[in-house]
């Protein structure tokens, strides 16, 4: 049962209000003021959250007989039509995503096989530091998969700038290369080379040499 000081709409309306605040300067991605809309379709209630030059839309799903508030980003990557050697190594890919350590699990939805990755979180204990968390784990996965499926280069591109500034925060907050790797890595499930490009690219040459686990982040 919720806590009774803190309602399922208390919650969903926290996390809407949450995302619409923000600095329109902010690097990181969920620090931005997005633009969240409510939607109905066929008797679902839902809301859409968009924000100006991001490439991917997110999806705020209010599941009350679970108490659950579900993340979704969708990527807007149909896969359908797509090679089935290709279609085959990426539904593998989807899959370890899956059973890898971390909040975001991924699917397919529609009439064209798109892509989502989705985030399933407790309203009993959901703040804004664990909706932050979804949503960066949400962003490094998805920018995973659509660099991996070489989409178009501006895309790419506006999915990295997201990331870095989610390695960038970490950096600041005294999390060392090595950390930042193994959560890339391990929990996350980026290949090994695009995590060390990442690091790089924070930390400078050499800091995404394996090294010792230290803490956590």
């Amino acid at each position: 049962m919720m806590n009774a000081s803190h309602s399922f709409d208390e919650v969903l309306n926290n996390v809407i209000s949450w995302l619409k605040q923000g600095d329109p300067n902010a690097k990181n991605h969920v620090d931005l003021p997005w633009e969240v809309v409510e939607k109905v379709v066929e008797g679902t209630k839902y809301y859409m959250a968009t924000y100006k030059e991001i490439p991917y839309i997110i999806y705020i799903y209010p599941l009350r007989d679970i108490e659950i508030i579900r993340l979704v980003i969708d990527p807007l990557i149909p896969t359908k039509f797509m090679d089935n050697n290709d279609r085959l190594r990426l539904y593998y890919a989807l899959l370890k995503i899956s059973t890898n350590p971390s909040l975001v699990k991924a699917g397919l939805v529609g009439d064209d096989d798109g892509i989502v990755f989705i985030a399933d979180l407790s309203a009993y204990s959901l703040g804004r530091r664990e909706l932050n968390q979804a949503l960066e784990e949400l962003l490094i996965t998805a920018y995973g998969v659509i660099k991996e499926l070489g989409a178009e280069e501006h895309v790419i591109e506006a999915y990295l700038k997201g990331v870095l500034a989610i390695i960038e925060t970490k950096k600041e907050k005294g999390a060392t290369a090595e950390e930042v790797r193994k959560f890339l890595t391990e929990k996350l499930g980026l290949k090994g080379e695009l995590a060390d490009a990442l690091i790089k690219e924070v930390y400078g040459e050499g800091a995404a040499e394996k090294g010792p686990f230290t803490g956590t982040i």
